[in-house]
């Protein structure tokens, strides 16, 4: 059976490459599947495994929403996050650790917009009150 070029990529990196016989992605309407010599397609791919075949052996790869480009010989989903089977559990945990890093740098942003809002304010009474504004 031909074969084609499957990749996932997220903004971090690619996940998986590889010469496949036939893939399925998931979609809103379920399972999508892809041969060689698709019809040029794009398409949203929602929450959940990406079945790669290759002479008769399935690889999953887990993705978290995205966007898939089929071509005649290639197919290219770009994910927000992506894992294999092997290091998904490993990915999930640097996942979470990562948001809840950026949720307390946020956090302390947030906090030093709003102090300096408030002192921009008071500036700007005072200003107002001496008639130079």
């Amino acid at each position: 059976m031909k074969k084609f070029l499957f990749t996932v990529r997220t903004p971090e990196e690619t996940c998986f490459e590889k010469e496949v016989e036939y893939v399925v992605l998931p979609t809103r309407e379920g399972g999508y599947g892809v041969l060689v010599n698709h019809a040029p397609t794009v398409l949203w791919v929602e929450t959940g495994m990406c079945v790669a075949t290759t002479d008769g052996k399935k690889e999953n790869v887990f993705i978290m929403g995205g966007v898939a480009d089929i071509t005649r010989e290639k197919v290219t989903v770009l994910a927000d996050f992506a894992a294999t089977e092997q290091n998904l559990q490993e990915a999930l945990k640097k996942r979470e650790e990562y948001y809840a890093g950026e949720k307390s740098r946020r956090k302390g942003s947030f906090m030093a917009f709003k102090k300096s809002s408030r002192e921009l304010v008071r500036a700007l009474d005072r200003l107002s009150g001496k008639g130079e504004l």
